[in-house]
Formats: C-alpha cells, structure tokens, sequence
C-alpha cells in the first residue's frame, strides 16, 4: 500500500477517544484511524 503523510486538525475529545482506543487495543493512533477511515468510506 503506498502511503502519504498528512496533517489533521481534530477537536481534544475526538482525540484523547482515539488515543484510549488506540491503547485498549495495543494498536497504534495512525492504524485507528486508518481503519476508522476505512470503515466510514466503505473500503474495510
């Protein structure tokens, strides 16, 4: 999969949920999000 760096802007709550999840499942803040993503557009 080719990759490309971004930056996003989002509110402290919607991130500080990002980083709980991320932790409950030992994964990454970039693969949740990814995979959120994902799922919102239909493509996992």
């Amino acid at each position: 999969m080719d990759r490309e760096q971004t930056t996003i802007r989002l509110p402290k709550d919607v991130m500080e949920t990002v980083r709980k999840l991320a932790s409950e499942q030992g994964q990454s803040i970039n693969t949740i999000l990814t995979m959120l993503i994902q799922k919102a557009l239909g493509l996992g």
